[in-house]
């Protein structure tokens, strides 16, 4: 679970700073373009009434732009956040872990049910449909591989594990 929070935030931040970095440079080549309308208009090339339309335009580009650079900046802090609380993820997961280990059969059937949804096993394969507090109601699917069992004749045995799991074996 902490590797999966980490992972999770890592992808973000380093998606947040790519945004960043393409917002940071779009600024400054907005500035670069205002500059040069502003040496235009003091060499007295141009009018300040030809430009104005297209300074206002540019200012307003700029402000969007530093707006998007505020929340992209934002977002990277929650991000940060989320990774200081990996601590205590870890101590969750060591707490989740106790009880899968000791718990009752009740109490680990339960806390299994909180977060799988969904299992399907075929043949080659199992397919697990689950969510995770981090981050809510995101539905993860998994696919892991099924040890090769042979059968010869009669019903399709089931296996029942110690968590009150049935599955068909295939």
């Amino acid at each position: 679970m902490v590797r999966f929070v980490k992972a999770e935030t890592d992808a973000a931040s380093q998606e947040y700073q790519f945004e960043l970095d393409v917002v940071i440079e779009e600024i400054a080549n907005v500035n670069r373009r205002l500059d040069r309308l502003y040496d235009v208009i003091e060499t007295g090339n141009l009018s300040l009434d030809d430009l104005a339309p297209r300074i206002r335009e540019l200012k307003d580009r700029k402000d969007n732009l530093q707006a998007g650079q505020r929340e992209l900046e934002w977002r990277m802090k929650q991000s940060e956040i989320e990774l200081a609380h990996a601590a205590t993820v870890a101590r969750s997961a060591q707490n989740l872990r106790n009880l899968l280990g000791l718990g009752s059969l009740a109490e680990r059937k339960s806390f299994i049910g909180s977060f799988v949804k969904e299992l399907r096993v075929t043949v080659d394969k199992a397919l697990v449909n689950y969510t995770v507090a981090l981050p809510p109601g995101k539905l993860t699917t998994e696919e892991v591989a099924v040890p090769s069992t042979k059968h010869h004749g009669g019903p399709q045995p089931t296996r029942t594990t110690d968590l009150g799991l049935t599955s068909t074996v295939l």
